[in-house]
């Protein structure tokens, strides 16, 4: 049986799994832009060590993103199998937040023909099914 922080979990899981991507993102804009300064004169290795850093960063990030994502992808099975016994009104609006990403309940009211105040309805009758 799912309990609601595992729900929560879930959630904060793949937030975190969001923002290693924009870091990694992030670093990667930055060894570009280093790139172009490396390709030109000779400067020193200040720009070098940077590199190197940034290399070393953007490894380390992605190896944690990895890891997060196999945690994450156990968590969504065990929320599917719980959002797919539910019946299909709930399931849609309890997947789109939990499994599908939505950062907030009025994203997923955007994405549902139900307005915001029915999608937090539908929401808390699911969620009073769910374990603790």
């Amino acid at each position: 049986m799912i309990k609601r922080e595992d729900l929560e979990r879930l959630r904060c899981m793949r937030e975190e799994v969001r923002r290693y991507d924009e870091l990694v993102e992030r670093l990667r804009a930055r060894a570009e832009r280093l790139t172009v300064t490396l390709s030109g004169m000779p400067r020193g290795t200040r720009e070098a060590d940077e590199m190197a850093e940034i290399i070393a960063a953007i490894i380390d990030h992605e190896r944690k993103v990895g890891e997060r994502e196999a945690a994450l992808q156990d968590s969504c099975a065990v929320a599917r199998e719980w959002i797919d016994a539910l019946p299909e009104q709930q399931a849609r609006v309890m997947r789109a937040y939990y499994i599908d990403g939505a950062r907030t309940w009025k994203q997923v009211a955007d994405a549902m023909p139900y307005s915001y105040v029915h999608c937090l309805r539908i929401r808390d009758a699911a969620l009073k099914k769910v374990k603790g």
